[in-house]
Formats: C-alpha cells, structure tokens, sequence
C-alpha cells in the first residue's frame, strides 16, 4: 500500500511504501522528531534557552544542564513508545546529575533496547475511559510548567493507566467548553487546584473550583507564588455585574475551603519545579490508591444490607 505523508520539514509531501519496513521506519523517524520539537519547544518556553542549545541536549549531543534534566525528563516522559529513547536519555542524565551512578546506568541502558522497539498504534473509535484527576489552573501563569509537567508526571507513574483533564489536552475542536469540563469534573477522583496570582481573573478556574468543591471531591491545592492567606475573592470580582450574586458566595466559600485544605506551596524564584511536580503526583497516586483500596469494602458493606 503506499500513501502520501505530509510534514512539517518538507515543502510538499513525501511518498512511501508504509506497508514495508522502510515506510515504517520512515513514521518512526517522524514520530520521533516530532516529540523531539515538543519537548525543545516547552523546553524553550520554561527556561527561556535558546532551542539549538535544547535540541542538541535532548538528542544527547550535549550534556543537559543539571539544574534542568529532571524537569526535561517529566516533559518527555508522557512520549508514545517510539519516543521512549528520548525519556531514558534524559532519566539517564538526570539521574546522573543527582549523583545516582546505578540508575543513571539502567536508564542508559534501555535507550539502545527501546530503539529496536516498534510503536504501538492505538485503536481508532475506542471509548475512553473516565478522567481520575481534574487539573485547576490559569493558563498563562502554569499552563506551560507546572499545570503540564504534573499532567505528563501523572500519565508516566500510572503507565497511562490514570487519565487527567488538562483542557488543552483533553478537549478536541468542536467540543462544548462548559460542557466538557463538567463531565471532567464528575468523573474525577480527584482535583488539583494550582492557585496563581492571575487565578481569580478568570471566572472557568472560579466556575470549576466551586463545581469541584460542592461535588466534594478531594482536592489538593497547590499555591503557586502566592500563599493560601491570599485566597481572598478580589473586591472586583465580588462588585462586578458580570457575576450572579449566587456565584459570588459560591466563588468565596470554594476560595474558603482550599485556603483550609493542605496542600503544597511553592516559590517560583527560589523552588524547585521538578520537585514540586514529582511531590504533587505521588500525593494525587496516593489518594486515587488509597480510594481504589477502600470501594471493595464499602461495596461489600452495601451488599451486606
């Protein structure tokens, strides 16, 4: 069978036979530089370096900067199986640059394996299954670090089997915003709330923590440059004519709750991310285990009466 590939490198489109194994190999080396432009690209974006410099410390021509290599290796973690190579250099590196010789090692050791590994394909047309964590946050103060890294965390400790809402990965053109985020917040587990200084300039993160609060579902806030003595509905919010006086209650006892609900704080100029986010997911594991644990008994309960 041959097909036409468009891409991004070439003008026009290239022709191969995808039946055979160069047409494979040729997808391959697509998929492959397409997760390579991803993960410089949100690189660039968190650490404002220049992408040459990212490019060639992800494809291990050189050496990844220390203070960057865990949080790279979270961005590239969430990658399909053709990208595997690409997550265990970078585990490799980061491992190192934490001083872990044995682990370093072992990661290294996969890179060669993973490459001779060929892509799994996913179903066309399979329902997906529900969301077990609904992410909270302003776009543009976290979309791109810590909203994202937990996301990709999340979906690389489970093995793809925890699925997170994270708006700009979870909806397709043509969806229903409002309709949309609902459904992710019903079905959730759980919920993380990244507060920010710009969070309550917008009325979806207030909207989708007050649905989260009165659906009581567990929720770990973490505060992000700012401190949980800060949750306080802004006097123009509470005076603007955009919001129902209903709203604006359930806006202050949603802000009340989480500002009384532990949670992790961080300071964007002094913290460290990679530690935030590998703290944030192992809390998020934590609870959806401990919830997976507790259903058989309350089911047998039930069954009893």
């Amino acid at each position: 069978m041959r097909s036409t590939l468009q891409t991004p490198f070439f003008a026009g489109s290239v022709e191969c036979d995808c039946a055979g194994p160069l047409g494979i190999e040729h997808e391959q080396a697509m998929a492959e530089e397409a997760a390579t432009v991803e993960i410089v690209d949100r690189a660039h974006a968190a650490f404002r370096k220049p992408r040459k410099e990212l490019r060639a410390s992800i494809t291990g021509g050189a050496p990844i900067d220390p203070a960057h290599s865990a949080t790279i290796s979270i961005m590239a973690a969430s990658c399909g199986l053709q990208q595997r190579p690409v997550a265990s250099r970078l585990n490799a590196s980061a491992e190192a640059a934490a001083g872990n010789a044995a682990a370093a090692a072992r990661w290294a050791g996969l890179v060669d394996d993973e490459q001779k590994t060929k892509p799994g394909r996913r179903r066309r047309g399979a329902m997906s299954p529900a969301y077990d964590v609904f992410i909270n946050h302003r776009g543009v103060d976290t979309k791109h670090n810590v909203a994202r890294l937990l996301y990709d965390r999340l979906e690389h400790l489970s093995g793809g089997r925890v699925r997170s809402f994270l708006d700009n990965k979870s909806m397709r053109p043509g969806d229903r915003l409002g309709e949309s985020i609902d459904e992710g917040i019903r079905q959730c587990k759980v919920a993380v709330a990244i507060f920010s200084k710009r969070y309550f300039d917008s009325e979806f993160c207030l909207h989708e923590l007050a649905s989260i609060v009165e659906s009581r579902k567990v929720l770990i806030p973490i505060f992000y440059g700012i401190k949980p003595s800060e949750l306080i509905l802004p006097q123009e919010v509470a005076d603007s004519k955009a919001h129902a006086p209903r709203d604006i209650e359930r806006f202050r006892l949603a802000l009340q709750e989480a500002k009384y609900t532990v949670g992790l704080t961080y300071d964007p100029a002094t913290g460290d991310l990679a530690e935030l986010v590998y703290t944030a997911a192992d809390a998020v594991m934590e609870r959806i285990q401990e919830m997976g644990q507790s259903m058989p008994q309350r089911q047998m309960i039930a069954s009893r009466l």
